[in-house]
């Protein structure tokens, strides 16, 4: 559940106080900090949308029982998630919002003051797909084709923070395009144009997700000897020192070809490493073989 706007604050202070006991990898991380700091405005717009959005549902919902007809289209639209969803764009185009990385193995996107950004960014996508499905319904192709883009993008911003992220966005985008693929019928250039550049951004990006597997490698083996846990075998560290060449031609190479070297592993947490990462590595790979069937 998203906390309060307060809470989310107090959480912050607490957060830049305790990151360099928790975290002896990368202790105090000024830019780390940082990054989530310049999401705290952003978050509160959100969360704010967000309740209103949850209050209109309900107002709508009860509206509908007691006149016994639907609640028309116009009402149905979330105006303010949308205007939220721009400003996170807006805000991502300056560079004020950018993909929020780990600082240990231990730290992802799944957990702590970080979740509460996730959950908005997808929160507002979700809403924005659905949107663009009553939109389709109600024959507005336009207004579809808008609204599933718009989340489709927002998608983007936290994509590449970790295998979590890249797991839960691609899946997002994945949803969107295959609406988007449908919305593309009969649509204007325009909009054409508009689901062409979408897909475009929403592709494999080689550069970023070499970065993501070589630090997250770095912060494993970190955290391995932080723990105390015993020197990995030559094989696992062989099979680990391959998995950074996982993406070639701007593709996700399917990994499971690397099964029996996994199986072969004597360590659970090599098995949960290789997990996680494979996990995001295929929705992207799913995602890239929607935008291909285009």
């Amino acid at each position: 559940m998203v906390c309060a706007p307060a809470i989310f604050l107090v959480g912050l202070g607490v957060h830049a106080r305790s990151i360099a006991d928790d975290f002896e990898t990368v202790a105090n991380d000024f830019r780390t900090e940082a990054s989530i700091q310049a999401y705290v405005p952003f978050v509160r717009d959100a969360q704010a949308a967000l309740k209103e959005e949850a209050s209109d549902q309900r107002h709508w919902r009860h509206q509908d029982s007691d006149s016994g007809s639907p609640v028309s289209f116009e009402q149905s639209r979330p105006t303010q998630i949308r205007v939220v969803a721009r400003e996170w764009l807006a805000g991502a185009q300056r560079g004020r919002l950018k993909p929020l990385t780990p600082i240990a193995y231990e730290d992802n996107s799944s957990e702590g003051l970080k979740s509460q950004i996730f959950e908005a960014q997808t929160r507002m996508a979700s809403i924005l797909i659905d949107a663009g499905e009553r939109d389709a319904s109600a024959g507005d192709n336009h207004s579809a084709i808008a609204d599933t883009a718009l989340a489709c993008r927002l998608s983007q911003i936290l994509k590449h923070s970790d295998f979590v992220s890249l797991f839960d966005c691609a899946n997002l985008q994945r949803r969107a395009l295959i609406h988007l693929a449908v919305f593309e019928k009969g649509s204007s250039a325009a909009d054409r144009k508009i689901i062409a550049s979408v897909a475009r951004e929403a592709r494999t990006n080689t550069a970023l997700v070499e970065r993501m597997t070589s630090k997250s490698k770095q912060l494993f083996f970190s955290w391995c000897q932080r723990t105390g846990l015993p020197q990995l075998s030559i094989q696992d560290t062989e099979f680990l020192a391959s998995i950074p060449v996982l993406v070639r031609d701007d593709k996700a190479v399917a990994i499971d070809a690397m099964k029996p070297r996994l199986l072969a592993s004597r360590e659970g947490y090599v098995k949960d490493y290789y997990s996680s990462v494979r996990l995001g590595l295929h929705a992207q790979a799913q995602l890239d073989k929607a935008i291909a069937r285009r």
